[in-house]
C-alpha cells in the first residue's frame, strides 16, 4: 500500500514538472510568435521604404530628364533675393561638394518662379562673393577689422553654401603628384662631404650647398657633378640664397651678409647691420628678409645694399623666416611665430603654441603657415584669426628641422627621416627613409626632391623612370629565354654579345669626351685661378678626371 502511494506521489510530481515545463514552452513559442510578427512589421516597413525610394528616384530621373530637356546646359537663369542673375551652370557646380554643385546637379527638384527662375532666398549682395568667387577663382574680401560686420556676413554665406576657402590654390610641383602614391628612390649627389651640410639652394639648374666648416659647394643638377667649391667668411654656413648671377651666404663667426658673383666667385659687397649671427634668410625679387641671434628682422634693398627698416619683438634668436612679399613670417627660439605686415611695418599677430623653439616656418596658401619644431610636431596656423586650425605629431623623439610645402603636402626633415603630411586630411602621406642622421634642409623642384643632412650627404630623390636604370648583364632576351627552356638562346647570346660591344665602345666615346673637356676645364679654371688672387676668399676646384687617372 506505501509504495502504491509513493507511485501516486511520484506520478503527480512529474505531472507537476510537466505543466511547468509546458507553461516555459508556451512562453518562448509566444515571444518567438511576438518577435516573428515585429520582424514581419519591420520587413513590411522596409517594403514601403524601398517603394517611397524607387518612387522618388524615378522623380528624380524624371526632373534630370526635364532639366536636360528644357534648361540650356551653359545657363542658368536666377532669382537670388529679388536680383535676377544668369550664370553659367559649369560655374555654379565648379567646387565639387558645395550646395551649390549638388543643387544643380539635376538630382533635386528646385523651386521657380512664375517667370521660369529658379528661386534663391539669399541676399544679392552677399551671394555676389560667392558667384565671383567661383566664376574667377579669385577673392576680394573687405577688411575684417574695419568692416567687420560685412566680413562676417559674407563668410557666413560661404559657410551655407559649403564653398571652401581661401580662394587661390597654390601652384605644386610635378613631384606633388607622385610623392604619395609611391616610394621614392634616392641617390647620394656625388660622394660623402667631409662635413655636415647645413643648407641648399637651387638656382637654375645649379645646386649651391652650404657646409658645416664655411664652403660653399657649388653641383650641376643636371651632370651631377661639382662645379666649383669656394671658402666664405662664415663658420659654419646656416643660410643661403640666390637669385641669377649672385649668392648670399650668411652664418656664424660674423654678423654680414656676403654677397657673391656667380661667374666670377668673389665677394662684390657685404650687408652689414646685425649685431650677431644670422641665422635664417629669405629672398623675394630684389628684398631680403634676415632673422639674427639679435632677437630682429631686418629687410634689405639688394639693389641699393641697405637695410629698409628693422623688426622687433622676438624674445629669442629668431632661427627662421618665410616672405611671399607683401608678408614676413618669422619663428624664433622663444617658441613663437611672428607675422608681420611690409606695408605698415608691424607685428600682425602672434601665433603661440610650440613648448620649443621654431625651427622652419613656410607660407601655405594665402592665408596660412605652416611652422615646425624640435618639439616633435608641426603646426598649420590661420593667421588671419590668429588660431591653430591642426597640429601634426611625428612621432616620439622625430625632431622637425625643415619644412617645405607643395601642394595641401608639407614634406618636414626630421631626425634620419623626411615625413610627408596631407595638411588637408591631417594625415601622414609617406615617409622616406635614406639619411642616417638629422635632416637640415628639404627642397622641391619640379622633378625632383633634395634634401640634406649632418650625415654629410646631399640625397635627390625621384622616381625610378627618371634615372638610366640600365645595367650591364643579361640582357632582356637573355632573360626570356632562361624563362622558356624550349626555346633556343643561342642566336639571343650572339644578339647580346653584339649590344654589349656596342655599349663598350659607347663608352670608350664617351670616356674620351670626358678627358678632352676635363682638359679644356682644367684650362679654364686656371685662368680663373690666375685673375682671382687678388681677392680676398680660398676657391678650390674639384679635381678633373684625368688628374684621378694619373
Amino acid at each position: 500500500m506505501g509504495d502504491l502511494i509513493d507511485l501516486n506521489e511520484a506520478v503527480d510530481c512529474a505531472t507537476i514538472q510537466l505543466r511547468k515545463a509546458k507553461e516555459v514552452i508556451t512562453k518562448q513559442w509566444r515571444v518567438v510568435q511576438e518577435e516573428r510578427c515585429r520582424l514581419d512589421e519591420e520587413l513590411e516597413k522596409f517594403q514601403r521604404q524601398k517603394e517611397l525610394f524607387e518612387a522618388e528616384k524615378r522623380s528624380f530621373e524624371a526632373e534630370k530628364a526635364w532639366l536636360h530637356d528644357n534648361l540650356p546646359e551653359d545657363q542658368v537663369s536666377l532669382c537670388v533675393g529679388g536680383k535676377y542673375i544668369t550664370v553659367s551652370r559649369s560655374t555654379l557646380v565648379s567646387q565639387e561638394g558645395s550646395m551649390l554643385a549638388a543643387m544643380f546637379s539635376g538630382r533635386h527638384k528646385l523651386a521657380r518662379g512664375p517667370d521660369g527662375c529658379i528661386f534663391l532666398d539669399r541676399d544679392p549682395k552677399y551671394f555676389s562673393f560667392v558667384l565671383n568667387y567661383l566664376r574667377t577663382n579669385k577673392l576680394h574680401l573687405p577688411n575684417s577689422e574695419t568692416e567687420p560686420g560685412l566680413y562676417a556676413a559674407i563668410m557666413d554665406e560661404f559657410d551655407y553654401f559649403c564653398v571652401c576657402l581661401p580662394s587661390s590654390k597654390p601652384e605644386c610641383s610635378k613631384l606633388h603628384q607622385i610623392l604619395w602614391d609611391k616610394p621614392l628612390t634616392s641617390e647620394v649627389l656625388g660622394e660623402e662631404f667631409p662635413c655636415s651640410v647645413e643648407c641648399i639652394k637651387a638656382l637654375g639648374d645649379k645646386l649651391l650647398c652650404g657646409r658645416y666648416d664655411g664652403f660653399v659647394d657649388v653641383w650641376s643638377l643636371r651632370t651631377k657633378k661639382l662645379l666649383k667649391r669656394f671658402k666664405t667668411e662664415h663658420e659654419p654656413i646656416f643660410c643661403i640664397e640666390g637669385i641669377g648671377n649672385t649668392i648670399l651666404t650668411a652664418g656664424g663667426g660674423t654678423s654680414n651678409i656676403c654677397v657673391w658673383d656667380l661667374n666670377l666667385y668673389s665677394v662684390t659687397s657685404k650687408l652689414s647691420g646685425h649685431l650677431q649671427d644670422i641665422r635664417s634668410m629669405k629672398l623675394h625679387d630684389n628684398n631680403l628678409v634676415t632673422g639674427s641671434n639679435d632677437h630682429t628682422v631686418k629687410v634689405w634693398d639688394l639693389l641699393a645694399g641697405r637695410c629698409l627698416y628693422t623688426l622687433e619683438g622676438h624674445d629669442g634668436d629668431v632661427t627662421a623666416i618665410d616672405f611671399n612679399g607683401a608678408l614676413i613670417v618669422s619663428g624664433s627660439e622663444d617658441c613663437s611665430v611672428r607675422v608681420w605686415d611690409t606695408e605698415t611695418k608691424t607685428c600682425r599677430c602672434v601665433l603661440s603654441g610650440h613648448v620649443d623653439r621654431v625651427s622652419c616656418v613656410s607660407f601655405y596658401r594665402e592665408n596660412f603657415v605652416v611652422s615646425g619644431s624640435p618639439d616633435g610636431t608641426l603646426k598649420l596656423w590661420n593667421i588671419t584669426t590668429g588660431e591653430c586650425l591642426r597640429t601634426l605629431h611625428t612621432g616620439f623623439a622625430a625632431y622637425v628641422w625643415s619644412i617645405d610645402v607643395s601642394g595641401d603636402h608639407v614634406i618636414c626633415g626630421c631626425d634620419e627621416n623626411i615625413k610627408v603630411w596631407n595638411l588637408v586630411k591631417g594625415d601622414s602621406a609617406n615617409t622616406l627613409m635614406g639619411h642616417q642622421d638629422h635632416v637640415w634642409g628639404v627642397h622641391v623642384l619640379d622633378e625632383c626632391m633634395i634634401s640634406c643632412s649632418e650625415d654629410c650627404t646631399v640625397r635627390i630623390w625621384t622616381q625610378n623612370e627618371n634615372y638610366n636604370t640600365k645595367k650591364k648583364g643579361k640582357s632582356k632576351k637573355r632573360k626570356a629565354a632562361e624563362l622558356n627552356d624550349d626555346t633556343s638562346s643561342q642566336e639571343e647570346d650572339e644578339e647580346e654579345e653584339e649590344e654589349e660591344e656596342e655599349d663598350e665602345e659607347d663608352e670608350d666615346v664617351n670616356k674620351l669626351t670626358e678627358t678632352k673637356n676635363n682638359n679644356n676645364n682644367n684650362n679654364t679654371q686656371n685662368y680663373t685661378k690666375t685673375n682671382n688672387n687678388n681677392n680676398n676668399c680660398n676657391i678650390e676646384d674639384e679635381p678633373s678626371n684625368s688628374e684621378n687617372d694619373n
